[in-house]
């Protein structure tokens, strides 16, 4: 009975698909229910009924209106296993822009279109995603600015993750902090914290959180003095004291590089932080900046 259910509610599916397509009529409730029921289907004649709306809708079939939520229902289905035959389709749906007076209702769609195409092309998702990172529009999210810094991050296209973070993504913090996230340990540290020191102070709390998980999670010694020397634009001893003890806790290569720089430059209020921290590093000059820390103090406070 089970079977033959899942059957016929696969067979209705296909035959409303079908049907919508012969007639150039899209019935958008029955469609997304037709759609729902075949996500747990996949074989190539799901994939070609699916693929065959999708176009459907992009080339007018179905009038000028093109239903965002149904054609994102579409490239989710078919790039469920690799399709080449939805390259043509993938291609068209990263360049699909529905703007209203509520924003770009094809966001995402361009997203799920782009990860559909990196898929079957790569090196053209490449270059795909590069092209969406400069999208004037972008949904709450992110997207699709934040799926094409993935792309290109799995790609190790700094060069084009730098380009962005100087450019269109300046001022748009998280997009930054995702672009920094991309980077592969290639990029020198010295251009690393060109970009990433503007994000380091008490106002953006979260990129610095971010940056020092980055720097923690790949274990990157090579960042830590430059953290250092960035971290003296944070003024909150509790900020301070967490940067400082994941990077001690990480037994990261650069810390009394790092203490050393915040010893000395760190403001007044921060120092607390800092001399919590200083206390249980492990690190060959820590009496030294403790001492030094100490000096500052009164010079600090007067």
């Amino acid at each position: 009975m089970t079977q033959r259910g899942e059957a016929t509610d696969r067979d209705t599916a296909l035959e409303t698909l079908a049907t919508a397509c012969e007639r150039g009529q899209l019935d958008r409730t029955r469609i997304v229910r037709a759609l729902d029921a075949l996500a747990s289907e996949a074989n190539d004649d799901v994939d070609d009924a699916v693929l065959k709306l999708g176009e459907a809708i992009l080339n007018g079939t179905f009038g000028e209106r093109r239903h965002a939520d149904v054609l994102e229902q579409c490239v989710t289905l078919v790039a469920r296993a690799p399709n080449r035959r939805a390259l043509a389709f993938y291609r068209a749906a990263t360049a699909v822009y529905l703007p209203t007076p509520r924003g770009d209702q094809a966001c995402v769609l361009r997203a799920r279109a782009l990860m559909a195409l990196r898929d079957l092309e790569p090196h053209e998702a490449r270059f795909v995603a590069a092209r969406l990172v400069t999208d004037a529009e972008q949904s709450l999210s992110g997207e699709p600015a934040r799926t094409a810094l993935a792309v290109l991050g799995a790609a190790s296209d700094d060069m084009a993750l730098i380009m962005a973070c100087r450019t269109v993504l300046a001022g748009e913090l998280p997009l930054m902090i995702a672009a920094l996230q991309e980077l592969s340990t290639d990029v020198p540290a010295t251009t690393f914290w060109e970009i990433a020191t503007p994000l380091i102070g008490d106002r953006f709390s979260d990129a610095v959180l971010a940056i020092t998980d980055l720097i923690v999670e790949a274990k990157r010694s090579d960042l830590v003095p430059g953290f250092g020397e960035a971290l003296a634009g944070v003024s909150d001893p509790d900020l301070m004291r967490a940067v400082l003890l994941s990077l001690t806790s990480a037994h990261l290569n650069g810390l009394e590089q790092a203490f050393a720089a915040v010893v000395e430059r760190a403001p007044r209020r921060a120092l607390d932080g800092v001399g919590d921290a200083l206390d249980l590093a492990r690190i060959p000059g820590q009496q030294a900046l403790l001492s030094r820390l100490q000096q500052r103090l009164p010079e600090t406070s007067a």
